[in-house]
């Protein structure tokens, strides 16, 4: 890099005023040691498959000894290592060749570029420190005074005060950038069409002291408000300047994309850190990461790319923050295979040694990061982007939330001019746009090209929605939540059943928006997770870290207003459990669906409760099915809802409703009523098992008329379902898409809710691998899946510990129901898997290149399971099945995604089909369960193709007799008949009518009995 600039001035090392800090690094020889570091909350650095790298005080050298490990001692005094490291080859100018820069000599350097680049270059002081120094960052555009229609980026630097090549690397660009543009034709088209800001320290008084905490000893990492748990020594979310500066920068500006960079061991850290489940964005989240790894390998060392919780799970970081909070894909970059590296040439060999020798110093540790540092500020600009408009008079709506229908994971435009930018992939999508006081929009077939910005200006028309508009914070204890509470935007908008389960005294806080503050009231909406009324408080305030004023305690959904409270208005909502709603399940907690701003005192209608009386008493209306729908009113408002009465409507062709009306007469504030009557509704026979149907319930008064919004599901029976427990989301969704290839259907979820298990022929529990796996639990998770068994349920689960490890650990044993006897927890030897001779995986051979970590070693218990699967290595049994003559199951202890395919019969797609046929299940249409019957005489239904309409009848016969088979259709039709002849024993018919699309019943006629 040219030199820039020679202001020359004295660099300052200000030595730590506390006690001294170490890198200290201890063996994990099991799943215990890993779980203890964790417990005691110790900073980790690295990890990796057979040790982990911990940032201690010195104090607690002892206190990890005393807990039996081998301590390694990597940096004896961090403060006295670093101090030498960047004292190495002095230099007292501020030239960026090969030398580090104090926070003096940086701000400086930042000063003289803006002074030299004015056009392109502006100075912002975003906040300051504990000890009042500034937090700088430097906008970089043309036109950079304003604020145009562009992508904005965000590098921020040296979060650890004391991770000094983390404040180089931002600076570094600074330079590059005003000093390629007008050079280079790629930096000056990116300057021209991003608006780039970088900040190369955000830790100032760290980066002075020496310290990787802030001048009140905090881990600023760990203090930012999405799933907060304290764990960097704060006893409150944003509870330091710092963070709190980089909060409401985040809300003046609207990023798109975000990199933040720290040390040490190279490597790209994209979200989640807080928990193992794939963020909504994760395809594109993790295409831009291997974008920036790439780029790293092909300039001299390739960066490690991974999910955060798969590495070491962190709480409070800004990564989870920016995505969890404002929607920006924010990346932590990992520099450096030393913590501080020598400014100029050092060889470095890793330790654990690895096959590479490094040559480092910062002018190469640059060019290592430049590429991809450039490559993430062009996919900024690639997604859809433009205005949000009102129509009646083109002013911005600077308070609206944009949504991609099937992401679920919202952006916002910008709060001063109503633009925003929407990152996302090549490909076509239907975009959602709403917000407070207009009604929502919704445009399909937006299409995205690759390195570009789609324009969508959109217009909105006035309307008197008023919701909660943007999350504050999110501090949810996902002990018993990993999966929900990923989707916290759940928690905004109107009520449309998706809600935020808060657990066991968990809270969030809502920006109703600057526009659109509380001034009379708000309605909580409690979400429906099968417990209603769940206790909760409510809190207001007009800052958004507090100061709170209790609003008042409630249960379930309920009305609160501000008379009395002393608040005049309250911007900020702040909901919190009141701790005795249970947590033992993943909804625990009250669960949030919306709060909506009461605009006036007069009466409120809202749904309050439903319940469905239909044909066969399962509480579901299902294809063919006609049910009384049996919907309660409750009134919110201060008003009584006079005269109230209701009309029942729908679009949905599906759906035909006899009787639409219903009276409810006078409800007062806080009562409900049940109506006098039912609505009677009807789906037609080809109605999509399990989709959703949305109605609207027009509420008429004397005074006062509403439509609210009502859905329900349509039950009936899949082929499948994959409950995909995994944190890597690994082999799920390949089972999904082979199934759905193959003509099952069926659906994929990462959401334990064994509510609708009734409702799919089949369930393939993925629990992964150790490191990244998931117990199932022996109170919630396990039982559940048992019952579906008992009820004459198909069973399929992998995983590396489900079998040996979890069960004498708190996780369900389920070697009983399966068939298996646990050997042993194994080891990382899977190399082959093969099929045993006799069994339906007969002739299949697979290579196995999954994870490979504690694979855990079984066999068929004697008269109950059969093997079929060998590691023939070894050798020891991997998977086993079972046929209960209730249910059936299938066990094994690799990943099916790690299972390389080969050739004939040795494929995934082979391997599925044949499970699923085991299991009694046939592409084309849904298969009915297993219905005992009279004496262990049964019969199943399955039909193998619905293009061929060939249907097989497996039957148990107590005696030998000729039997007639009938087929009615559902206006009880007799369309099909025919003689067969049965045997003592089990029996297979086959038969082959013409049958159009729909639903019949089949009655077997043995002569003593009809089975139906």
């Amino acid at each position: 890099m040219k030199k820039l600039l020679s202001i020359t001035f004295v660099l300052l090392l200000i030595m730590p005023l506390f006690a001294k800090d170490m890198l200290v690094r201890v063996p994990i020889l099991n799943k215990s040691d890993m779980r203890t570091i964790y417990s005691n909350r110790y900073s980790i650095v690295d990890k990796n498959k057979n040790t982990v790298t911990i940032y201690i005080h010195d104090y607690q050298l002892d206190e990890l000894k005393g807990l039996g490990y081998e301590v390694e001692v990597v940096i004896d005094d961090i403060q006295a290592y670093t101090k030498e490291r960047i004292s190495y080859n002095p230099k007292v100018d501020t030239s960026l060749t090969s030398h580090y820069h104090s926070y003096d000599q940086t701000v400086a350097i930042m000063d003289s570029i803006a002074q030299l680049h004015p056009d392109i270059c502006k100075l912002d002081t975003i906040g300051y420190s504990v000890q009042g120094r500034i937090m700088l960052a430097m906008k970089i555009s043309d036109n950079v005074n304003i604020k145009e229609d562009e992508a904005e980026m965000r590098i921020v630097g040296c979060y650890h005060g004391n991770e000094y090549p983390a404040s180089e690397i931002p600076l570094f660009m600074i330079a590059y950038l005003t000093e390629e543009y007008g050079l280079d034709s790629y930096i000056t088209h990116l300057v021209d069409n991003r608006e780039i800001w970088i900040m190369p320290i955000y830790n100032p008084d760290g980066h002075v002291s020496d310290s990787r905490y802030n001048a009140n000893g905090i881990d600023l990492n760990r203090n930012m408000g999405y799933m907060w748990t304290g764990e960097g020594g704060d006893t409150e979310a944003y509870g330091q300047p710092e963070t709190e500066a980089m909060y409401k920068w985040s809300q003046r500006e609207n990023f798109t994309l975000g990199l933040t960079y720290h040390t040490y061991h190279p490597a790209v850290n994209y979200i989640w850190n807080y928990t193992p489940k794939r963020s909504a964005d994760s395809t594109m989240v993790l295409q831009y990461a291997n974008i920036y790894g790439d780029s790293t390998a092909s300039h001299g060392d390739a960066y490690w790319v991974t999910e955060g919780y798969d590495w070491y799970r962190i709480t409070g970081d800004l990564n989870d923050y920016s995505y969890g909070i404002d929607g920006i894909d924010d990346v932590t970059i990992e520099l450096c295979h030393e913590y501080v590296p020598n400014a100029i040439d050092t060889i470095v060999n890793p330790n654990p040694p690895y096959d590479t020798t490094y040559i480092y110093n910062l002018d190469t540790l640059f060019l290592i990061n430049r590429g991809a540092i450039l490559a993430t500020i062009n996919k900024s600009g690639q997604g859809i982007h433009g205005y949000i408009t009102d129509s009646t008079n083109g002013n911005s709506i600077v308070e609206a939330v944009i949504n991609i229908q099937g992401i679920d994971w919202y952006v916002f435009s910008d709060r001063e001019t109503g633009d925003y930018f929407r990152p996302l992939l090549p490909g076509t999508y239907t975009v959602e746009v709403w917000a407070n006081g207009y009604k929502k929009k919704i445009i399909s077939g937006v299409n995205v090209v690759s390195d570009s910005g789609t324009k969508l200006d959109i217009e909105l028309s006035p309307d008197s929605n008023y919701y909660g508009y943007k999350l504050v914070e999110a501090n949810i204890d996902n002990t018993y939540t990993p999966i929900i509470n990923a989707f916290t935007p759940w928690a905004l908008w109107a009520p449309d059943g998706q809600f935020v389960p808060l657990n066991n005294n968990g809270l969030i806080v809502i920006d109703m928006g600057n526009n659109s503050t509380v001034t009379n009231g708000i309605t909580v909406y409690e979400g429906a997770d099968g417990t209603p009324n769940e206790s909760y408080s409510v809190y207001g305030g007009n800052y958004f870290k507090g100061p709170w004023t209790l609003i008042g305690n409630g249960n379930g959904t309920q009305s609160f207003y501000l008379s009395g409270t002393g608040l005049s208005y309250a911007r900020y909502i702040k909901i919190v459990d009141s701790g005795s709603n249970g947590s033992s399940d993943s909804v625990a907690g009250f669960d949030i669906d919306a709060i909506e701003n009461i605009l006036t005192e007069g009466p409120k209608a809202v749904i309050y409760n439903d319940s469905l009386d239909d044909t066969n008493g399962n509480g579901k209306l299902e294809p063919g099915e006609t049910a009384n729908l049996y919907i309660s009113i409750r009134n919110v408002g201060m008003d009584t809802l006079k005269n109230a009465s209701a009309k029942l409507i729908t679009s949905n062709s599906y759906i035909t409703i006899s009787d639409s009306t219903n009276s409810y007469g006078n409800i007062s504030p806080n009562d409900s009523s049940n109506g006098s009557d039912y609505y009677t509704i009807s789906a037609s026979t080809g109605t999509p098992v399990h989709s959703v149907i949305s109605f609207h319930l027009i509420i008429t008064t004397d005074s006062y008329t509403d439509t609210l919004p009502y859905s329900l599901t349509i039950g009936g029976l899949s082929n499948y379902l994959v409950l995909d427990l995994d944190p890597n989301t690994s082999s799920g969704p390949t089972i999904n898409n082979i199934l759905d290839s193959l003509g099952y259907t069926g659906n994929y979820t990462t959401t334990f809710d064994s509510s609708i298990f009734d409702d799919y022929s089949a369930i393939f529990v993925c629990a992964g691998i150790f490191s990244n796996n998931h117990k199932i639990d022996e109170t919630t998770e396990g039982p559940a899946l048992h019952n579906y068994l008992m009820n004459g349920g198909n069973l399929y689960i992998e995983g590396g510990d489900v079998w040996c490890w979890d069960p004498v650990n708190g996780g369900y044993d389920f070697n009983t129901d399966f068939g298996i006897d646990a050997i042993a927890d194994g080891a990382g030897d899977l190399s082959n898997v093969d099929g045993l001779s006799g069994t339906f995986t007969d002739g299949m051979s697979f290579s196995y290149s999954g994870e490979n970590s504690f694979i855990d070693q079984f066999q068929a218990h004697s008269g109950t399971g059969f093997n079929i699967f060998e590691n023939i290595a070894k050798p020891y049994y991997c998977g086993v099945a079972r046929n209960s003559g209730t249910y059936k199951t299938v066990g094994v202890s690799f990943e099916f995604i790690g299972l390389d395919d080969g050739t004939g019969n040795s494929t995934k797609v082979a391997l599925a089909d044949s499970i699923m046929h085991f299991f009694g299940i046939y592409q084309g249409v849904s298969v009915s369960k297993l219905n005992l019957l009279n004496n262990n005489r049964h019969i199943k239904f399955s039909i193998k193709n619905h293009l061929t309409n060939n249907i097989e009848i497996n039957y148990i016969s107590d005696i030998k007799t000729n039997s007639k088979i009938n087929i009615f259709d559902i206006a009880g039709r007799n369309i099909y008949n025919k003689i067969v002849n049965l045997n003592q024993g089990n029996n297979t018919i086959k038969i082959t009518p013409e049958l159009n699309s729909g639903i019949y019943f089949i009655v077997l006629d043995n002569g003593f009995k009809k089975f139906k």
